[in-house]
C-alpha cells in the first residue's frame, strides 16, 4: 500500500467533474448499499464495529443546542441582579466572612476543584474530537471494503485524520469566538436598555427581536459549513488522500459550478432529517419510552443509540458519498466495488 504525501498544502492535479448529480439517484444508491452492508449477510460483529464508528463520528453534533438558550430561562429581576453584581465587593465579603482558616481553605479547595474539572473537560473534549476525526476515515474505509477493521485504517489515515482534527478545532474556535462576540454585544445592549426603560420584559423582547436575525444567520452558516465538511470534504480527503484545505477548495469549486444542485441536496437532507426524527420518536413511543431511557444514559446511551439506529446513520453517511460519486470517477469512493 503506497502512502501519498499528506503534508502537501495544495492539490496540483485539477479535476474536472464529468457528471450531473441527482438527489434521487444518490438516495437509491445509498439505500441499496445500506441493505448489502448491514443485511446481506447480517453480521452482528460488523454492526458492533460500525456502531462504534458512528458513535465517535457523531460526537458533538447536536446542532441547535449550542446557542444561548439559557438566557430565556432568566427572569427579568435576575438581569438586574447580574447588572448590580460587584465582583470585588463579593470577594471582599467572602474573605471577611471567613471565620477561620478552615473555611478559607475549603473555599480555595473548591476553586481548585472547579479549575481542575474545567481542565479535564477541555482535555477530554480534545481527545474526543481527535478520535472523531480519525474515525471519520475508518468508517468510510469499512464501508468501502464492507469489512470491520480499525487498526489498519487507523494507521494509514493518520495524517488526513490529523488534518481533519486541526480544521475542526479551528472551526469550532472561530465559531465560539463569533458566538461570544454576539453574546457580549447582546449583554452590553441589554444593560444599556435596562438603564433607560423601566419595563425590563419589554426591553428584553425588543433586543431579542433585533438580534435574532444575526443569531439565525450565524447558526445557519455554522450548520451548513459543518454539513458540507462532513458530507463532502471528508470523502474528498479520503478519496484523494489530501489535507482539509485542498479538499475544501475542490468542494467549493464543485459548489460554485453546481449551486442549485447542492441547494437541492441540502433541502433533501433537511427533509430526510425531519423524517428520521419522527421515526426515532415513533420507535421510542412504541417501546413505551424504554429506548428513550436507554438513549439518554450517560456515555453508554450514545453507543446504544448508534447500534439501534445504525441503518439511519449509515444511510446519511452513504447519501453524501453517493451524491459526490456522480461527479465522476475521481470523486467516486467505489463503495462495495
Amino acid at each position: 500500500m503506497t502512502i501519498k504525501d499528506f503534508t502537501a498544502t495544495s492539490f496540483d492535479h485539477k479535476i474536472e467533474p464529468s457528471g450531473n448529480p441527482n438527489c434521487k439517484t444518490a438516495t437509491s444508491n445509498a439505500y441499496s448499499k445500506l441493505k448489502i452492508i448491514l443485511f446481506k449477510p447480517f453480521c452482528f460483529e460488523k454492526w458492533l464495529i460500525l456502531a462504534l464508528c458512528v458513535w465517535l463520528v457523531n460526537t458533538f453534533e447536536n446542532y441547535g443546542q449550542q446557542g444561548f438558550g439559557f438566557i430565556g430561562n432568566l427572569k427579568s429581576e435576575q438581569f438586574f441582579q447580574v447588572k448590580n453584581f460587584n465582583l470585588k465587593a463579593a470577594a471582599s465579603s467572602f474573605i471577611g466572612n471567613a471565620n477561620s482558616f478552615t473555611e478559607a481553605k475549603i473555599g480555595m479547595s473548591l476553586i481548585l476543584a472547579i479549575t481542575l474539572i474545567f481542565i479535564i473537560s477541555i482535555v477530554i473534549t480534545f481527545i474526543l474530537l481527535w478520535l472523531k476525526s480519525r474515525f471519520n476515515f475508518i468508517f468510510l474505509d469499512n464501508l468501502k471494503s464492507n469489512t470491520q477493521r480499525i487498526s489498519g485504517p487507523w494507521k494509514y489515515y493518520k495524517h488526513v485524520g490529523n488534518s481533519c482534527f486541526l480544521w475542526t478545532i479551528c472551526f469550532q474556535l472561530i465559531s465560539f469566538l463569533v458566538g461570544a462576540v454576539i453574546f457580549i454585544v447582546f449583554i452590553i445592549f441589554l444593560f444599556n436598555i435596562l438603564n433607560r426603560v423601566q419595563e425590563s420584559a419589554y426591553a428584553i423582547t425588543i433586543l431579542a427581536l433585533a438580534i435574532a436575525p444575526f443569531l439565525s444567520i450565524f447558526f445557519l452558516i455554522y450548520i451548513i459549513t459543518a454539513t458540507l465538511f462532513k458530507h463532502f470534504v471528508i470523502p474528498v480527503m479520503y478519496k484523494m488522500e489530501i489535507n482539509s484545505i485542498p479538499a475544501w477548495k475542490i468542494v467549493m469549486s464543485l459548489i460554485s459550478n453546481n449551486p442549485a444542485s447542492f441547494i437541492k441536496y441540502l433541502l433533501m437532507l433537511l427533509l430526510y432529517s425531519t423524517i428520521s426524527v419522527f421515526v426515532v420518536l415513533l420507535l421510542v413511543l412504541c417501546t413505551c419510552c424504554l429506548l428513550g431511557c436507554l438513549f439518554s444514559m450517560p456515555i453508554a446511551g450514545g453507543y446504544i443509540s448508534s447500534l439501534v439506529l445504525l441503518p439511519i446513520f449509515l444511510f446519511f453517511r452513504l447519501l453524501g458519498v453517493e451524491y459526490l460519486a456522480q461527479f465522476g470517477e475521481d470523486y467516486d469512493l467505489q463503495i462495495l466495488e
